[in-house]
């Protein structure tokens, strides 16, 4: 049965009773949502699945939509229509490979997070983007000619060639020969015109070409002026320091041409090094006998360069075995007196042969006569006068 409405403002009221709920969003028989809207916080029109929102006739409210296939609600360019370019290699080039999704996949990057430039190999990080490429053969740092028509243009190195920053990247340093690496801009040549290892000059041509007959630093036995530099024969000697003269060098040497004070010229080259420069006695660590007494016989023994004050070497003394070196009377071999000491270091005190058992006869030194046994008056003389 139809209602009746008395009046034109119970019909309206009757249909805004059911059309406001519709508005909102609530069915107004069943008292629920008869729509859901989803926030979009980014503004990309795309709605964000965990945050929802009532949908009524006139549709989402503003920041709501009615999809909910954003993945991140807080970045306007990541959504389903983003476009992905692959680097596999992280380099920060791409070969322009992409996919067109919402989640990042792996290995690719947003269009602004990539260079402009193609990628040659998206597997190598050190190979991206299409280069200018120098040429360097011989890998001296330096090119013989940065003009663009002799450049290659390639992703890959070609063999020979180098990125301008590996290079003297200016026309004032070019290779004047790109086969020699020894012959480059700014090369110190040094003039050696006999071959015999020292140059003419010390101070060096600057230049990149080789100059006729010079040679690089490297190539001489030393940076010392040669004596005569047209004659191989004639070249400064390898003298030795030896300031105190025993033949024996501190290991210092110099090159010259004349002996320098201090030096000493060993043919075979090298020698023994001095233990003490400043003592010809003090050559090497050796062996130094005491001779305490100053009979020229050693006694103890120590091992040093410099030997202290009463010692000496074996070859200074007569022997090394001296028995008692606080006497000059005692030593190996010497003669033996009736002292009452072992003078010849023998083991034996006042040997018969030297002090015979009695009885004894005692001869004046100072008696006149022949003392030929014919006559004794002056001879002999008593024990108390002897």
């Amino acid at each position: 049965m139809k209602k009746k409405y008395k009046s034109i403002l119970d019909l309206l009221k009757s249909i805004f009773i059911f059309f406001i709920p519709l508005l909102l969003g609530v069915d107004s028989a069943f008292g629920q949502f008869s729509g859901i809207c989803y926030q979009d916080n980014d503004g990309d029109g795309f709605g964000n699945p965990n945050v929802v929102g009532p949908q009524g006739l006139l549709g989402c409210n503003v920041g709501f939509v009615t999809n909910n296939f954003d993945c991140d609600d807080t970045k306007k360019d990541i959504n389903p229509n983003t476009v992905w370019y692959k680097d596999l290699d992280n380099d920060g080039y791409t070969d322009y490979v992409t996919i067109t999704q919402c989640n990042r996949p792996n290995g690719y990057k947003l269009k602004s997070d990539v260079f402009e430039a193609s990628d040659c190999n998206d597997n190598d990080p050190t190979i991206n983007k299409v280069n200018w490429w120098f040429a360097d053969f011989d890998n001296d740092g330096f090119c013989p000619d940065l003009s663009i028509a002799k450049q290659i243009i390639s992703c890959s190195r070609p063999f020979g060639y180098k990125l301008s920053s590996e290079i003297a990247f200016s026309p004032d340093f070019l290779d004047c020969n790109d086969n020699d690496s020894l012959q480059k801009p700014n090369q110190q040549w040094y003039p050696d015109v006999d071959g015999d290892g020292f140059p003419g000059s010390i101070t060096p041509t600057i230049q990149c070409l080789k100059p006729s007959g010079f040679v690089l630093a490297k190539e001489l036995k030393q940076i010392t002026l040669d004596c005569n530099d047209t004659n191989p024969a004639v070249f400064p000697g390898l003298w030795y320091e030896d300031k105190d003269g025993d033949g024996l060098i501190t290991g210092n040497f110099v090159y010259a041409c004349n002996k320098p004070p201090g030096y000493i010229f060993l043919p075979g080259g090298g020698g023994l090094i001095d233990c003490d420069d400043t003592d010809a006695r003090a050559t090497i660590v050796q062996g130094w006998y005491a001779d305490l007494d100053g009979d020229r016989h050693g006694g103890n023994r120590i091992t040093a360069c410099k030997p202290p004050v009463g010692y000496f070497t074996q070859f200074e003394l007569l022997s090394i075995n001296d028995c008692n070196d606080n006497d000059n009377k005692i030593y190996p071999n010497a003669p033996e007196l009736c002292d009452g000491k072992d003078n010849n270091c023998n083991g034996i005190i006042d040997e018969l042969a030297c002090c015979p058992t009695g009885p004894f006869i005692f001869v004046n030194a100072n008696a006149t006569g022949a003392n030929n046994g014919s006559s004794w008056a002056n001879a002999y003389t008593k024990l108390q006068d002897a």
